[in-house]
């Protein structure tokens, strides 16, 4: 795994993780703005971090799994609280930090390192 390959793994799980939040946020609420609300003042910031841990993930693919889970979804947690903090929408952090911790996750585990299956020994009958 390549740090490059992990930004763009984390740069889409980031948008991703926005689009999701500003939908179920949309769906709950009955004011139609807060889908673009989110996803204007969501999205660049979501997008950096996510190939910032994106980054991270692939330069070090061989970290212990509880570590690198705690590297990628704690940063990602408080982003998504001080947004909410800043927005004045500290009463979803907790639902938007479900999905949040899903992308994390998903992030350590497809740039998680794999080593090679061993090639079968030939057997000549």
């Amino acid at each position: 795994m390549t740090p490059s390959a992990g930004a763009w793994k984390g740069t889409f799980l980031g948008l991703l993780n926005v689009v999701v939040i500003a939908t179920g946020l949309s769906l709950s609420e009955s004011n139609a703005g807060v889908l673009p609300l989110v996803m204007v003042f969501g999205a660049i910031p979501g997008m950096f971090l996510g190939l910032m841990l994106g980054l991270f993930a692939g330069a070090f693919p061989k970290l212990a799994i509880a570590l690198r889970l705690a590297l990628l979804i704690l940063p990602s947690l408080g982003l998504v609280y001080m947004l909410a903090d800043e927005f004045a929408m500290k009463d979803y952090v907790a639902v938007a930090m479900i999905p949040t911790a899903v992308a994390g996750s998903i992030l350590e585990r497809w740039t998680r390192w794999r080593e090679a299956p061993p090639l079968p020994v030939a057997h000549v009958a």
